[in-house]
């Protein structure tokens, strides 16, 4: 079922963070970004139900969270730790020196109806349970007319109060690095991404939702999300879509002379993968710009690093996909 709802996106995502105030919102947007096809806003509130799993067994925890994405009736939303990654491949968690924040396995918020905007028809609906609408479409239509307490937040004031901290310090960070040269003069890895976690205390007047609202206006994302946990928020702002699974079908042959039969093919999943790995600024001029592309395109640092993650994707999809039907369909295309 739908129903069409007289909101546009902006008023849609300042009455989703209003609300966000009083219960429980998930929020994933394009921003109105078309990149890979991203064109909608998929939004719910009230959920039925919220899980956190921490420090549960790997495989049953996966095996959860597969039953509960799997129904056609109900909409979820979830996060996936990274620690919860190396439990799945038995690998020893780091320590944590930097942060007593325990980040949850794996976080879901299960709800039986959504409200969707479609950046590329301008239109917002309620889809799901039709017993839900009346009730969602009168909170977000007094959320709308509330007070947008984020719009006046003034980034650049807030910025010079801010007080930024990573988990090395420099000799730390320089210590790594030998390590890292090491480890790849002995053959045990060949490239690796050394990260720091930054920590940053916002001022009085900051909230989560504020950081989205400043973050959509001011760096559109395409795969841009807010999702409310249990003791914490995830604001994020992605160009990179980490992975698609859509159905589809495989053509099988019957009959004499290897003739299709449409009604023999077989369902598939097919899921994509799209890395992103070497950028540049745009340039101020069109010359500048070009110059920029092509000195990007002919970057032999750029060039290994993007081959290097196709190839890692490569080999995770190839332990979850039928042997022989993962294929590289374009590889180092610059992207704008």
């Amino acid at each position: 079922m739908r129903k069409n709802i007289n909101l546009s996106a902006d008023r849609l995502v300042s009455a989703l963070l209003n609300l966000s105030g009083r219960q429980n919102v998930c929020l994933l947007d394009s921003c109105a970004v078309n990149h890979l096809g991203s064109h909608l806003l998929v939004a719910g509130i009230n959920p039925l139900e919220t899980v956190e799993i921490f420090d549960a067994d790997a495989a049953a925890t996966l095996d959860f969270l597969d039953r509960k994405i799997s129904s056609s009736e109900l909409f979820s939303f979830f996060t996936i730790s990274y620690e919860f990654g190396l439990k799945l491949e038995n690998i020893n968690a780091r320590v944590k020196k930097f942060s007593s924040f325990v980040e949850p396995d794996v976080f879901l918020a299960v709800y039986d109806a959504v409200i969707v905007h479609d950046y590329d028809i301008n239109e917002t609906f309620l889809c799901g349970n039709k017993k839900r609408f009346a009730e969602m479409e009168n909170a977000l239509i007094a959320a709308s007319a509330e007070k947008n307490h984020f719009a006046d937040f003034q980034t650049k004031k807030a910025e010079k109060k801010l007080r930024s901290a990573s988990n090395f310090s420099k000799s730390e960070y320089l210590a790594a690095v030998e390590e890292i040269r090491e480890l790849i003069g002995r053959g045990e890895t060949y490239q690796t991404n050394l990260t720091q976690q930054m920590r940053v205390r916002l001022p009085e007047n900051s909230s989560a939702q504020r950081v989205f609202y400043s973050l959509r206006k001011n760096h559109p994302a395409p795969f841009a999300a807010f999702l409310q946990r249990q003791n914490s928020t995830v604001v994020s702002a992605s160009p990179e879509r980490f992975f698609k699974m859509e159905s589809g079908k495989r053509k099988t042959e019957n009959g004499k002379n290897g003739i299709q039969n449409p009604e023999s093919d077989v369902s598939i999943s097919l899921i994509s993968a799209s890395p992103i790995k070497g950028t540049r600024r745009r340039g101020k001029t069109a010359e500048e710009d070009a110059l920029l592309r092509e000195e990007l395109l002919k970057s032999v640092k750029d060039r290994a690093e993007n081959v290097m993650i196709v190839d890692l994707l490569r080999n995770d999809l190839g332990k979850i996909c039928e042997f022989g039907s993962v294929a590289v369909e374009k590889l180092c295309d610059l992207e704008t």
